[in-house]
């Protein structure tokens, strides 16, 4: 050591003798970005663009979980007997089932369609249509507490038939109000570990 800070004074003449407390053990970084992971999730802070990543999760280049996407359909069918409004016991349960669904989705919108046979006037088969569109939209908001605005009602009456034809079973099939909606859903991937396993084929 003695000979190396002799040697640092001899070549230093212009600039005055360094001492042994003046030379650093170590070279010292300017370190300007962060390095911490504080999400442990394999991305430094400094670009990591989701603090709070699910540990575990599998992840992109910014630091964001990887989701896989998928859809659920729900459909509502309810058959009316002739010249009637009310639902029927056996078709309640659909209209639970929707309710759920639509709970489940909040984000989704419901269009009920409602419709008559040929089995009286036209302008009486419309009033039918809407009624009993009308008595599946109240169970839906009234019992099941859907918000209006998540429902859209519409009526044909006799006009635009789901089934096409004539006859008693074609007139049951097109005495119904109907719906179809779609919900989608996006969940977060996981990594594999020792720990993943997968069901056996």
């Amino acid at each position: 050591m003695k000979k190396l800070l002799l040697g640092l004074c001899i070549s230093a003449t212009l600039l005055g003798c360094v001492s042994e407390n003046d030379v650093p053990l170590y070279p010292q970084a300017d370190q300007v970005k962060s390095l911490a992971d504080q999400d442990a999730d394999g991305v430094i802070h400094a670009r990591d663009l989701c603090a709070d990543t699910l540990m575990g999760s599998k992840i992109d280049n910014d630091g964001c979980p990887v989701l896989h996407q998928g859809k659920d359909v729900n459909k509502l069918v309810v058959l009316f007997r002739n010249n009637v409004t009310s639902i029927d016991a056996k078709y309640r349960y659909q209209v639970r089932k929707m309710a759920r669904f639509l709970k489940k989705y909040p984000n989704t919108k419901l269009e009920l369609r409602g419709y008559a046979s040929k089995s009286a006037s036209t302008e009486y088969n419309e009033m039918l249509s809407k009624k009993r569109v009308q008595s599946v939209s109240d169970m839906l908001t009234k019992t099941y507490g859907i918000p209006a605005d998540q429902l859209k009602i519409v009526w044909f009456g006799e006009t635009n038939p789901v089934v096409k034809g004539e006859g008693a079973q074609v007139e049951a099939q097109n005495r119904r109000v109907e719906g179809q909606v779609t919900g989608k859903y996006g969940d977060v991937t996981m990594k594999w570990s020792i720990y993943s396993s997968r069901p056996r084929q």
